[in-house]
């Protein structure tokens, strides 16, 4: 969608409607969403899985996770999200 057209003949006001458009554009995007994979239980002095993560973030993880460490976050996810 274009930004609103400047009218020559009244350019100080064209110029706020202009900027005010810029800043309603770039603050109502959403930039991301969060989500809780792993919270603590202050009750119970425990951590629970809540949300599984994304498949990208599943995958960029087990790109980033030690060979040695790899098996045991696999049997983690496993269990704790598609179980």
């Amino acid at each position: 969608i274009p930004y609103p057209e400047l009218d020559k003949k009244n350019l100080e006001w064209s110029k706020s409607v202009v900027e005010k458009e810029y800043y309603t554009r770039t603050t109502d995007r959403k930039t991301f969403i969060t989500k809780d994979l792993i919270v603590y239980d202050k009750k119970t002095d425990t951590y629970k899985a809540v949300d599984p993560p994304s498949e990208r973030l599943l995958l960029h993880m087990l790109n980033c996770i030690p060979e040695a460490e790899l098996q045991n976050f696999k049997d983690f996810i496993k269990y704790h999200y598609f179980n």
